[in-house]
């Protein structure tokens, strides 16, 4: 647990809740600037709103599933078997913890398996932060693929294939060698663990949650006129993945839609912003939406199974210094 003295100041709780605001606003205010506002509401009169929910709330329900589906083999395979039945609970009741601060929904997790399952704090945050790094990992090679196979018009994006590689060989010469400083810090200790074998098994289970998340977003773009390819998809969307989960705004709003615009704008019907930023903001929307129904619905249950939020406090400061842990709030 994270003693008194360590606790964040009251500037700083203030700057870390009223910041992500702050650049949310400041986001959407400059995507905004240069769009027309008839042709943005025109492009939601014009859009099967009807048929997006509806697939929405079928894909994130598939999503869902998925996501719970890899949890369950990831943590089984570090000894931590958890009933996938709970683990869908607890899922979803960090849903409404993240929608404001993704790292309270992370160390709602960490408290989870602490007080349920007897984890200690720092080895439940390895857990997390394998997970992330996966998550990571799989958006990476879903866009290295992509790229591989097409033809991209960002061409900084290219390089991508060969960073992959040479990292990815390097992660395993790390992991296969297991230096023991590193071994030995408890929260990187699941990593060293699971060893490259453990880490293409997390991949394989992984995936489906990403592909699925990847197929929600291509459907969006599609039902609001903007003719992806579906090569040209598997790489944007990673990218704009990535841009919404870098936790400096709330849930990804105003980020992922400066970025969304960036990368679609080729693809949009006459070149306007209008109907991506449409897209962008309905699925974050509808995310938003569900996430909150499921967190509601989710979360007394959630609570008698030991997930207290007041008491992943301590959890959320390790938690918030996990690299890439946001990973996961890409529209949960």
């Amino acid at each position: 647990m994270v003693s008194q003295a360590q606790r964040p100041s009251r500037a700083k709780v203030v700057a870390r809740n009223v910041g992500p605001w702050l650049v949310a606003a400041l986001a959407l205010g400059w995507v905004f600037h240069s769009v027309n506002l008839a042709k943005f509401v025109a492009a939601f009169q014009h859009a099967p709103l009807g048929a997006l929910v509806a697939a929405s709330v079928v894909l994130l329900a598939a999503n869902w599933l998925a996501d719970c589906f890899a949890m369950y083999f990831t943590f089984a395979w570090f000894g931590c078997r958890v009933p996938y039945r709970e683990l869908l609970i607890v899922r979803a009741a960090t849903y409404i913890l993240a929608v404001v601060q993704y790292y309270v929904g992370q160390a709602a997790i960490i408290a989870y398996l602490h007080q349920r399952r007897g984890v200690g704090v720092l080895r439940a945050s390895g857990f997390i932060l394998f997970i992330s790094g996966i998550n990571m990992g799989v958006l990476v090679l879903l866009a290295a693929f992509g790229l591989a196979t097409g033809n991209m018009p960002v061409r900084w994006l290219r390089y991508i294939p060969f960073a992959v590689g040479i990292g990815s060989l390097l992660y395993a010469v790390l992991l296969a060698v297991k230096p023991r400083r590193l071994a030995a810090v408890r929260l990187l200790a699941p990593l060293f663990e699971m060893g490259v074998r453990g880490h293409l098994k997390a991949t394989v289970v992984r995936l489906p949650h990403v592909l699925v998340l990847v197929l929600w977003h291509f459907i969006g773009l599609r039902l609001f006129g903007v003719e992806v390819p579906p090569l040209a998809a598997l790489v944007y969307l990673p990218a704009v993945f990535f841009v919404a989960a870098l936790p400096i705004s709330p849930s990804g709003f105003g980020t992922s839609q400066n970025a969304a615009v960036y990368f679609f704008l080729a693809y949009a019907p006459g070149g306007k912003e209008e109907a991506v930023l449409a897209y962008s903001l309905a699925l974050t929307a509808i995310s938003l939406v569900i996430q909150i129904g499921l967190g509601l619905c989710f979360l007394p249950a959630g609570r008698r199974l030991g997930m207290r939020p007041e008491a992943a406090s301590d959890e959320a400061e390790v938690s918030a210094a996990l690299p890439g842990a946001a990973l996961e709030a890409s529209h949960d």
